[in-house]
């Protein structure tokens, strides 16, 4: 709780008030214990999650979109994470956000399930990323190659540019 919300209070006083539009992400590091000492259970990571949104919501405009991404996989060369792990955070996540959860406002961006998809369309990959990683995606365990990053920032805007104001609505067929 302490890293996550001293990480949000102080992007928060950077902003502009009456945001219109605040996309927003928190996990892979709650799931790697080596990275911070621990690994905070799903109850703690619900609670810094409802701390983060109330922390986002002070900036956001009265009609304004908030947006939460689901946390990317974790593929098996990932030592310090475990993808069943990710799997319970989103799952956490989606307690919170979207449809059925406590605040249906919040927009659900499922970056798990993009990655996986884009993954599992070369046959080379089916098996991610469970028993084996995506490498046009991610090197290094977690981390993103440079076309990973790439395909991650347009899917990010694909999901932004229809929340923002003027822009036309989302069909949804």
């Amino acid at each position: 709780g302490i890293l996550a919300g001293g990480c949000v209070a102080a992007l928060v006083s950077t902003l502009p008030a009456n945001a219109s539009v605040i996309y927003f992400s928190w996990g892979l590091d709650d799931v790697c214990a080596s990275c911070f000492g621990h690994r905070p259970s799903l109850d703690d990571y619900k609670n810094n999650l409802e701390a983060i949104y109330a922390t986002l919501r002070t900036v956001l405009a009265p009609n304004g979109s908030m947006i939460f991404a689901t946390t990317t996989p974790a593929p098996p060369s990932d030592a310090r994470r475990s993808n069943d792990d990710v799997v319970a955070l989103n799952a956490a996540a989606r307690e919170l956000f979207g449809p059925g959860g406590a605040h249906p406002e919040v927009l659900v961006d499922d970056l798990y399930a993009a990655i996986v998809e884009f993954c599992v369309s070369d046959p080379a990959t089916t098996c991610y990323p469970n028993t084996c990683d995506c490498p046009a995606m991610q090197n290094a365990g977690s981390v993103f190659s440079a076309a990973g990053r790439r395909y991650l920032a347009i899917h990010a805007a694909a999901e932004i540019a229809p929340t923002l104001p003027g822009a036309p609505p989302r069909r949804l067929c």
